[in-house]
């Protein structure tokens, strides 16, 4: 069988490589201040994962195919090894590879993740992929949005950035159906997806980052999964929500490079 076209993606700065994964509303532009930082240190790749906007889908139906993408990249820049920083759908997705692609995979980082998704966090998903699906047959696309910002930013960061937050509806409420397509697969990959049962064979560093206020994945979960890594270990963000990477850019950076670091100076694992 053919391999699939390349998702698409972009790279800056030199040295070791790290690859940035997003969450599943995310697209390669909500990490520009993130990428900024650490292409200092690090060549930086960024990519959309299929279904997502500059790689439209059909989305892959399984979190490993997307990771499949990833390597795909990988193989395409020439990159035999890197660091995988993923945030939410993201980091279950880095999650995947370090277990599949073990020897493709320097570190990870698993930002505002989980160990498993129960049925609690599922009944919270399901409508926002229901109206994806809606708006993918014509219904008011900003109805996603709507869903979703409440349980992703903090209210501080509701409050000051309002005025973007209604720009950013309207946007997302212009895309095309195939974006809400996509957004719909992504999601419905996420149904009783366990990490446990793979995370004895994930054996690479692990930096799970947990949010003091993530009411999506709530930070119990980040212990969890921190626990059931063998070379995991916590970091926890004061007063961060499950939309760290774009409300605090600067502390996430921070807490990436710090670990990376480590690892590229074999400080950790």
């Amino acid at each position: 069988m053919n391999a699939p076209p390349l998702v698409a993606h972009e790279t800056e700065g030199r040295g070791p490589a790290v690859v940035l994964l997003n969450g599943g509303l995310m697209s390669i532009r909500a990490w520009d201040s993130v990428a900024a930082q650490l292409s200092m240190n690090w060549r930086v790749v960024r990519l959309d994962f299929r279904g997502q906007l500059r790689s439209p889908g059909p989305a892959p139906a399984t979190l490993a195919g997307h990771a499949r993408d990833v390597v795909q990249v990988l193989d395409h820049l020439g990159i035999e090894q890197a660091h995988l920083v993923g945030t939410s759908f993201g980091a279950l997705v880095a999650l995947v590879a370090g277990e599949q692609f073990g020897s493709r995979v320097r570190s990870i980082v698993a930002m505002t993740a989980t160990d498993r998704v129960t049925p609690g966090m599922w009944q919270a998903v399901a409508p926002i992929r229901q109206a994806a699906l809606d708006a993918a047959g014509g219904g008011d696309g900003r109805r996603v949005l709507d869903l979703l910002i409440p349980t992703t930013f903090s209210e501080e960061y509701r409050s000051t950035q309002a005025g973007a937050l209604l720009a950013r509806r309207e946007v997302v409420g212009s895309l095309p159906t195939s974006w809400y397509e996509g957004l719909a697969e992504l999601l419905a990959a996420l149904e009783g997806f366990d990490v446990r049962p793979i995370a004895p064979a994930i054996s690479v560093p692990v930096l799970v980052v947990g949010a003091e206020h993530d009411s999506t994945f709530p930070l119990a979960h980040s212990r969890e999964l921190a626990s059931a890594l063998p070379n995991g270990r916590l970091q926890i963000l004061p007063g961060a929500s499950h939309g760290v990477v774009v409300e605090q850019p600067g502390l996430v950076a921070s807490a990436v490079a710090e670990f990376l670091a480590d690892v590229d100076a074999g400080r950790a694992g």
